[in-house]
């Protein structure tokens, strides 16, 4: 598991934003959030606990390999029900690889904000999803 620490470099990365004070926060483990990936925070994968289930809300991996690792880890206990996943737009290859595997789309939605055009964004990409209500 990565530290909170470690995975900065790569989510500023991933997202074209450094935000320390929030992504230290937002990948502290607690009771209902996990963050599972390598040490040194070259992929991961950040799932919370749902009243049904359990959300991934951040995912990135340069592999497909990495992304499969990442999801078979992702433990039991975070609840029960469907695990769940909000896919970009513009990641048709991360689409395209849970579709083979065991995921399917239960709804889509319009992306509210685009965050700054990233050089580097990995090759499977899923940013947080803000529930606000």
């Amino acid at each position: 598991m990565p530290a909170p620490g470690e995975t900065l470099a790569p989510d500023a990365r991933a997202t074209g934003v450094r935000h320390t004070a929030f992504a230290t926060a937002w990948f502290t483990g607690t009771a209902t959030r996990r963050t599972l990936g390598p040490a040194d925070g070259s992929a991961l994968v950040r799932l919370r606990a749902c009243r049904e289930g359990a959300e991934i809300g951040t995912l990135y991996a340069d592999t497909a390999d990495q992304v499969i690792v990442l999801l078979r880890a992702v433990p039991n206990d975070v609840g029960d029900g469907p695990l769940l996943i909000d896919v970009p737009g513009n990641a048709p290859a991360l689409s395209k690889l849970l579709t083979a595997d065991v995921f399917a789309p239960v709804f889509e939605t319009a992306r509210m904000y685009l965050p700054p055009t990233v050089a580097e964004k990995p090759r499977f990409y899923a940013g947080a999803t803000q529930d606000l209500g």
